[in-house]
């Protein structure tokens, strides 16, 4: 039986890549078993077990076809004294990034991704004026240390998750208005930005933003929204972002050139774990999780997508290339994982294919400090280690996600065996009428062989 075959490509330029785990979130037991943390006392030129893990693990990168990861610095243990650097762990990140370099991955490098060292929080953390000065010197340092195997920078996960987070802990602590708070905490943080987006530019070429989040977690449990900070304080937030103003509950902060202060949008997918300390929304039993399963597929399709068309064309009136730099799903059902990451990479296919200036995807994590047969965690990564053999092994979504990398794009065959729920949705029909359609909105079209 002659079977039509349709391929969606993405243009080889287009970053394929997922995130490595930060400094704890592998455990000793996998480091008996030839795994390891980032970085856990001695660089890995010196230790031999950690030098074979992240070789391995980065050739799995490698041939799984990804082009890029992100990697989160953790400045608690780059600059453990207020006066002080660790050699030890510069040279490991030198390490890694080297190794990454040498096998055509590009690296994408967050400076600060929500740890801070112990001396910072001390001093009076994001709420002291200080931190603008503070976090600039750190800027600069970790340029000057791996400036040369990096030219994009994240200088900062979402600055307004952050301040709402830091004023939910200044408030409570202080017995201080949040909002008062969080325009203090914020005003802080874009300053620290700026200072470490200048810094980067006056030293070398380089795409220099921050993370922000798009918002689809309120489809998933929409009555855990507390009325305190709402709907309507993340339409303000959103607005920020467009214009560099913010006016909330009498407070306002304008920072004129804040939207210039970027050279490219990078868009992380905010869930419900992400959004609970923050106080956006409440905190969820455990037991909650999996009543979301059976509902999560279907509100993603019904909002979640339409929050992402949303949150790409909100970004393209900016003028500036878009990444969606991370991006985590809730649920511990691999079925409905894999549908997401389906659905997600075939709506951005769409604006890819209508000349629309995205340039790249990142899985949350390409690997979890889980053992491979914890399937059922509510966010795991692509890839996980075997506790017993220290083996690194995909997960079925990390199966799927290789075949889309190695393809760079979706194809009905990959469609057919990963996801055949949405064969008939995405790649219906195959008769001469159906095949005109599909060519007019450029897809490739191959024919193939198949027996019945």
């Amino acid at each position: 039986m002659e079977v039509l075959s349709a391929h969606h490509h993405f243009p080889p330029s287009f970053l394929w890549g997922s995130t490595l785990p930060g400094c704890t979130e592998l455990s000793d037991r996998q480091v008996e078993n030839a795994s390891g943390r980032l970085f856990s006392g001695a660089i890995p030129a010196e230790n031999e077990t950690q030098t074979s893990f992240w070789i391995e693990l980065l050739d799995l990168v490698a041939a799984s076809g990804l082009s890029s990861m992100r990697i989160p610095l953790d400045w608690r243990i780059l600059q453990p004294e207020q006066h002080s650097w660790d050699k030890q762990a510069v040279e490991f990140y030198q390490f890694l990034l080297n190794e990454m370099v040498n096998r055509d991955i590009k690296p994408v490098v967050v400076m600060m991704s929500g740890s801070l060292p112990g001396w910072f929080i001390e001093l009076g953390g994001w709420i002291d004026s200080s931190s603008i000065q503070t976090f600039a010197q750190y800027a600069v340092y970790a340029v000057d240390s791996f400036g040369s195997q990096v030219d994009v920078w994240i200088t900062m996960e979402d600055p307004v998750h952050t301040a709402l987070i830091e004023a939910g802990i200044q408030s409570d602590s202080m017995g201080a208005d949040k909002p008062a708070i969080l325009i203090r905490v914020l005003k802080n943080l874009l300053g620290a930005h700026r200072e470490a987006y200048e810094s980067i530019h006056s030293e070398q070429s380089a795409l220099v933003s921050y993370a922000q989040w798009y918002w689809p977690a309120f489809a998933l449990c929409p009555e855990q929204v507390e009325s305190g900070i709402n709907r309507r304080m993340l339409s303000k937030i959103q607005e920020f972002y467009r214009t560099g103003s913010i006016e909330y509950a009498g407070e306002k902060l304008q920072v004129p050139g804040y939207v210039q202060l970027r050279d490219g949008i990078a868009l992380g997918y905010a869930n419900m774990a992400e959004l609970a300390p923050s106080g956006l929304i409440q905190p969820c039993q455990r037991e909650e999780l999996q009543q979301w399963d059976t509902t999560t597929a279907k509100v993603f399709e019904q909002e979640g997508l339409e929050n992402l068309q949303a949150a790409i064309r909100w970004a393209r009136t900016l003028s500036l290339p878009v990444y969606i730099i991370r991006h985590q799903i809730f649920s511990s059902d691999t079925t409905v994982r894999k549908r997401i990451v389906f659905q997600t990479l075939r709506e951005l296919w769409n604006f890819v294919n209508e000349s629309w200036p995205v340039r790249g995807y990142f899985f949350h994590s390409f690997i979890d400090g889980r053992d491979c047969d914890t399937e059922s965690a509510p966010s795991p990564g692509c890839s996980a280690v075997i506790s017993k053999t220290g083996e690194i092994r995909h997960r079925p979504l990390g199966d799927l996600y290789q075949q889309i990398c190695l393809e760079e794009g979706i194809s009905s065959d990959l469609t057919r065996t990963q996801v055949p729920e949405l064969y008939s949705r995405y790649f219906p029909g195959k008769g001469p009428r159906d095949l005109d359609m599909r060519m007019q909105h450029g897809e490739e079209i191959e024919t193939s062989d198949l027996a019945d």
